[in-house]
């Protein structure tokens, strides 16, 4: 499992290259992050591509976390985080 440091947050991700021609990156407490590229795109270009995603990454991760603690009634719009 691939690792970035992002400040003093760790980021582990797994890598999908799939015969596509997008980038996908998909974040949740279950199956953590996954990112899912064309098969010829280099380990670096999607460090890279990880790196300047990393703020909506650890953002995502948080509200997933918390309301992951909420019941339906308690939960509110992420925007009152």
């Amino acid at each position: 499992m691939p690792l970035l440091n992002y400040g003093t947050t760790d980021i582990h991700y797994i890598h999908y290259p799939q015969n596509r021609k997008d980038i996908k990156i998909s974040v949740d407490l279950v199956n953590g992050i996954e990112v899912y590229s064309p098969e010829n795109l280099e380990d670096a270009k999607v460090n890279e591509l990880i790196k300047k995603k990393s703020p909506w990454i650890i953002t995502k991760l948080r509200e997933d976390w918390y309301f992951s603690f909420e019941t339906p009634k308690q939960r509110r719009s992420p925007r009152h985080i």
